[in-house]
């Protein structure tokens, strides 16, 4: 369960994403020094994207397809192969595009 999400599921919070809408939150933890990093997706509707992840070089280190069930899932990540480093993060989602930074410290 996620207390956000939880507490505005049957509101008219301003704060909830309209229909079609999609918030993407920043990824955690930061600076991540584990296997994973997760990011919180807003989302009214089920979802599928692609997220990449590019090294300070701006080379592809990684990339996935993902799909999310439901509003308020976290996208989990793994990074276990990834060295020290500041990486730039493309989440592309319904033709859309967010970038996101991300800290890795080993």
């Amino acid at each position: 369960m996620h207390p956000l999400k939880d507490s505005l599921k049957h509101s008219n919070d301003p704060r909830m994403p309209p229909e079609n809408e999609i918030i993407i939150g920043d990824f955690f933890p930061q600076p991540a020094s584990g296997s994973r990093v997760f990011v919180s997706i807003y989302a009214t509707n089920r979802i599928s994207g692609v997220v990449e992840i590019r090294d300070s070089e701006n080379q592809v280190c990684h990339s996935q397809a993902f799909d999310l069930e439901k509003e308020g899932d976290a996208l989990e990540v793994d990074i276990s192969h990834l060295p020290t480093d500041d990486y730039l993060v493309h989440l592309s989602i319904l033709g859309k595009r967010w970038e996101r930074k991300m800290w890795v410290r080993r």
